[in-house]
């Protein structure tokens, strides 16, 4: 049979006592700290013995008692979150996920991120064809080849041949709304118009952007 060791956590044997500011000496007793299992004389307050042997056991108590660890959905960091703050947030989350930071958030919600259930409704058909548009965006620059736009939402991929199935990454741009525009044009009795099912000649898009002032 294993034998099972028990260890006693016995009070020291000298006579407890708190000790005030003015130097004054009180009875006390020996109470075991909750949060760190030490002894601590605690005098009687207002008919209750304190539970902690210093604020910062109490805090670190209160902390365990109203905070759960969880992971983080995006990074897999663990950290700690108010327990009815988790519980208000999954309530109101359809999507039951949760994140260390706001960066974790943004990266998970990104058009090429891994939790499409995190898009809003519009970005439904997008997120449909979007297989194109994480290799691109994984491969490329974040940024309009044309302007200084970072922001993943406010950018497109665009097929360089027409071809929407071919999604070589050699035939793949990133692009504004805008300068996406710029790449379906003809020309017609001297006026450029936009047409979604035409492309705008390589060598001429430059100078369309310069000329119709496209920023």
């Amino acid at each position: 049979m294993n034998k099972i060791a028990i260890q006693l956590i016995l009070p020291p044997e000298e006579e407890a006592f708190y000790k005030e500011k003015n130097g004054k000496r009180l009875r006390a007793e020996w109470r075991l700290c909750e949060t760190c299992n030490k002894w601590f004389a605690s005098r009687l307050n207002h008919g209750t013995y304190s539970k902690y042997c210093s604020l910062e056991c109490s805090r670190r108590r209160s902390t365990e008692k109203f905070y759960t660890e969880i992971s983080c959905n995006q990074c897999g960091k663990i950290f700690k979150k108010r327990s009815k703050e988790i519980e208000k947030r999954l309530n109101n989350n359809k999507t039951n996920l949760l994140f260390c930071s706001r960066e974790c958030k943004d990266k998970a919600q990104r058009l090429s991120g891994d939790f499409p259930e995190m898009l809003p409704p519009q970005y439904g058909t997008v997120y449909e064809n979007s297989d194109y548009r994480a290799t691109a965006f994984r491969l490329n620059p974040v940024r309009c080849v044309d302007c200084e736009i970072k922001n993943e939402i406010f950018l497109q991929v665009h097929h360089i041949d027409g071809d929407r199935l071919n999604n070589n990454i050699s035939n793949l741009e990133i692009v504004c709304p805008n300068h996406h525009l710029v790449r379906h044009m003809k020309e017609i009795g001297g006026v450029w118009v936009i047409d979604s099912k035409e492309l705008t000649p390589r060598t001429l898009i430059s100078e369309l952007i310069v000329t119709l002032g496209i920023k």
